[in-house]
């Protein structure tokens, strides 16, 4: 008798418990989806916004070499991962050599990237973002 009551008096046994746990699990797993929804859609505009201002950096002056508007381009991605190399988030690459742990297969990867970052910039200056997406 005491064990059925005490299922009675204490808030309807397993039944209310698994009804009000799946209510904040469900509110997590919603808010969840749009947080990422909203996450997709700024990341999409930020590179979309970036894509577009590249083009334009190369496109402005048609009678500049392609060269010089690369050197120019990249040289503040360089200034950008040397201010952070400096602030310490890879301090500890520096201490076994800044090339530290390169190997053949990583070298293939900075080059085609490199290859890559060169197409692409002949793309933006001579067709446009369409065509590099596509």
């Amino acid at each position: 008798v005491d064990s059925a009551q005490g299922s009675a008096a204490g808030g309807g046994g397993a039944g209310a418990g698994g009804a009000s746990s799946h209510g904040p699990a469900r509110a997590h797993a919603e808010n969840a989806q749009v947080i990422g929804l909203l996450l997709t859609l700024l990341t999409t505009t930020f590179s979309t916004a970036g894509g577009v201002y590249c083009e334009m950096l190369l496109k402005d002056e048609r009678h500049v070499s392609i060269h010089w508007q690369n050197l120019q381009l990249y040289t503040w991605g360089v200034l950008m991962n040397a201010a952070a190399l400096g602030l310490g988030r890879g301090r500890g690459g520096l201490e076994a050599g800044l090339l530290h742990g390169y190997t053949a297969a990583t070298w293939v990867v900075v080059l085609n990237n490199a290859a890559i970052g060169l197409c692409i910039s002949a793309v933006l200056k001579f067709l446009d973002n369409i065509a590099r997406v596509y």
